[in-house]
């Protein structure tokens, strides 16, 4: 203990002769005025301890430093003082989380009382929303159309959301959360991603899930591995298989797409070019190509319209589609798929579209 004390005395003065003497060229953090503080007090209690032989307290050392406030009085309050970067961070940051709250709150409820365009509205154009269904990934376009038939009722769905959290992320500009629902189907999860735009916070992604509790863990898992049950297949099952091979394209994956493709798989395009009609074919590896060849823009294949028609494990599902680059309408036509159900999945195994240029006319859609 006295080696310490005696390291302070000799130490601790001369630290603050080496501060005295730097020339202020720029205001003191707050941790810096601390320091100092706590310095001067030791530089003015050094006659009354026992200093080092020789040692001489610098009256400029002293001069120097803060004046000391009277014993027993109190502070002045500095008014007008602007917040350090943490506090306008901390100020930010609770303002986003407040307004994300209010968003998703009002989404919600917009879906609650079937104002769709509320609902559609507070998300972006290109958000995603994935469903309770292992075959549910929908952007927003095909989510809209698949939803319109609740929306025209009284009620679309009424989820009632509930214990979120908020996380916003450092530059103020993104936003996640999670949450519980009380639902129809029990209680669920949800999380989802906001981003700042030109027109506020719009909700980017959306992951609805149902909750099993641990104890029910192995009949849910009996009931689910039970064949019957995956027995049955929706158009759902055969479009997501569409909508996957759309983004593989767009991403210029190939590894995705040909993950969805038939080994064999034979791909035809139509085209008519001033009333003459010409078909090219290409097989899987050559498909695989064009998907990560050069590219200018951004690549985006918008499912318009749909049919599919399912007899066992096989489908066809006939796509109107349009193509976009940049956001764009670059072309558009029909895609028309032929699939059969392997033990993965639906494969594709002959694909036939056509393209046009002209005539091309986007399908209203909600706003």
């Amino acid at each position: 203990m006295r080696l310490i004390v005696s390291w302070t005395r000799r130490v601790v003065p001369a630290i603050g002769l080496a501060l005295a003497t730097v020339p202020a060229q720029r205001p003191e953090p707050v941790h810096a005025k601390v320091f100092t503080a706590l310095v001067r007090t030791t530089v003015l209690a050094a006659p009354r301890l026992s200093r080092p032989r020789g040692f001489t307290a610098s009256p400029l050392a002293v001069a120097s430093l803060p004046a000391p406030s009277t014993r027993g009085s109190r502070a002045p309050v500095r008014t007008g003082v602007p917040l350090t970067p943490v506090a306008r961070t901390g100020a930010i940051h609770a303002s986003a989380r407040a307004a994300i709250d209010t968003l998703v709150d009002r989404w919600h409820r917009a879906a609650a009382s079937a104002d769709e365009k509320v609902f559609f509205g507070s998300m972006t154009p290109d958000a995603i929303y994935i469903g309770t269904d292992a075959s549910e990934r929908w952007l927003r376009p095909d989510f809209e159309r698949w939803a319109m038939k609740y929306f025209q009722r009284k009620s679309a769905w009424s989820f009632h959301p509930f214990d979120r959290h908020i996380v916003v992320s450092c530059d103020g500009n993104t936003a996640w959360w999670d949450e519980h629902l009380h639902t129809w189907m029990g209680v669920c999860g949800g999380s989802g991603v906001a981003v700042r735009t030109q027109d506020g916070w719009r909700i980017a992604h959306y992951h609805l899930a149902v909750t099993v509790p641990n104890a029910r863990m192995q009949d849910f898992i009996a009931m689910t591995n039970n064949p019957a049950d995956r027995a049955g297949t929706t158009e759902h099952d055969v479009m997501q298989t569409v909508r996957s091979l759309f983004a593989a394209i767009g991403q210029a994956n190939p590894v995705h797409a040909g993950a969805l493709l038939d080994d064999g798989a034979r791909i035809v395009r139509c085209t008519r070019d001033n009333g003459t009609a010409s078909t090219e074919s290409f097989g899987v590896s050559q498909f695989l190509e064009t998907i990560v060849a050069p590219r200018r823009g951004r690549w985006e294949e918008r499912a318009w319209d749909y049919r599919v028609r399912i007899d066992g494990g096989l489908a066809s599902a006939w796509v109107r589609y349009g193509f976009y680059i940049d956001g764009a309408l670059h072309h558009c036509g029909v895609d028309a798929f032929e699939m059969v159900q392997r033990g993965d999945g639906w494969k594709v195994v002959s694909l036939v579209y056509t393209r046009c240029n002209q005539e091309c006319r986007e399908p209203a859609r909600t706003p």
